[in-house]
């Protein structure tokens, strides 16, 4: 395919694509190949997913890709956002947040335990200060939103 047909495929613009491919990000296309294929779209999907989930830096981008099969890099690639109701849906592992206050100054603390979560759930990000942030998941209760509120008109940078 040509470059406009990959950036019609991809979504992204030439410019992009040329960055990525000088930064490794995206594979060149082999030696004496007519254009670019499967492999560069399958990158360029797969950039695209990982920079919904706040990746950018280019040595961060390779290091995921790196780590994904061929196989498991067009899945992750072509993968639509996930249903909630969907059981055959892919997990992510984070650590949950506590609603409580933690105590002022505890030398060791245990690590939080693990919850499961869907991948590619909304969530609104509240910058309350430089290195300090709120995250709250679309959908949440109005009590939930009502929390957020006060933290963030309590908390946030004046």
């Amino acid at each position: 395919m040509t470059m406009e047909e990959l950036v019609n495929a991809s979504g992204t613009p030439e410019r992009t694509i040329r960055t990525y491919l000088r930064a490794g990000c995206v594979p060149s296309p082999e030696s004496g190949a007519p254009g670019y294929g499967d492999p560069q779209l399958i990158a360029l999907l797969a950039i695209a997913r990982l920079r919904e989930e706040g990746v950018r830096r280019h040595d961060v981008l390779r290091a995921r890709m790196a780590a994904m099969s061929p196989e498991a890099l067009e899945r992750f690639a072509y993968e639509d956002d996930l249903v909630e109701d969907d059981p055959a849906a892919p997990e992510a592992v984070v650590a949950p947040t506590q609603a409580t206050e933690a105590p002022a100054a505890t030398p060791r603390q245990e690590p939080a335990p693990v919850v499961v979560a869907r991948k590619h759930e909304d969530w609104t990000r509240i910058v309350l200060r430089p290195g300090l942030e709120l995250h709250v998941r679309s959908g949440a209760g109005d009590e939930v939103q009502r929390l957020a509120g006060e933290i963030d008109a309590r908390y946030a940078d004046p």
